[in-house]
């Protein structure tokens, strides 16, 4: 029980902080600023995970594939585009990595994450932060 309630809270919170960290603040839209920043505010507010059942880690997988779908629609504008892309792949990645990961295996998990921290993908996390912060309104 601990393992798997270890499982929920280190992809929750794992998520959420990359979404928040990210400025990932932005949801399908046609790639207009005001899109980017109106339709994505449920990406950042954890909703995606609370309703996961701790004792059901293979809900939290389909949670998390999810949320790499709603992530892939986003339409990020121009200004952005490259950074938001490596964000994509890197979500992508992520996001195959703890679909085939031992869900009760919390060292695993944690290494999915490991190889999500890459330099590139902390540069284009913070450009696309810099672009929310100075774009959108909190």
């Amino acid at each position: 029980m601990t393992t798997r309630r270890n499982t929920k809270n280190l992809l929750a919170t794992s998520t959420v902080a990359i979404l928040l960290a990210g400025g990932l603040t932005a949801c399908s839209g046609g790639g207009s600023i005001e899109d980017f920043c109106n339709d994505g505010k449920a990406l950042s507010d954890g909703s995606a995970f609370t309703d996961i059942d701790s004792s059901d880690p293979e809900a939290a997988k389909t949670a998390f594939a999810d949320l790499v779908d709603q992530v892939k629609d986003i339409d990020a504008p121009d200004d952005i585009k490259d950074d938001w892309d490596t964000l994509v792949t890197a979500f992508e990645g992520l996001n195959d990595g703890f679909q085939d990961a031992d869900a009760n295996d919390p060292e695993a998990l944690a290494a999915v994450f490991e190889d999500f921290n890459t330099p590139e993908v902390q540069t284009a996390s913070d450009n696309v932060s810099a672009f929310t912060d100075e774009n959108c309104e909190a």
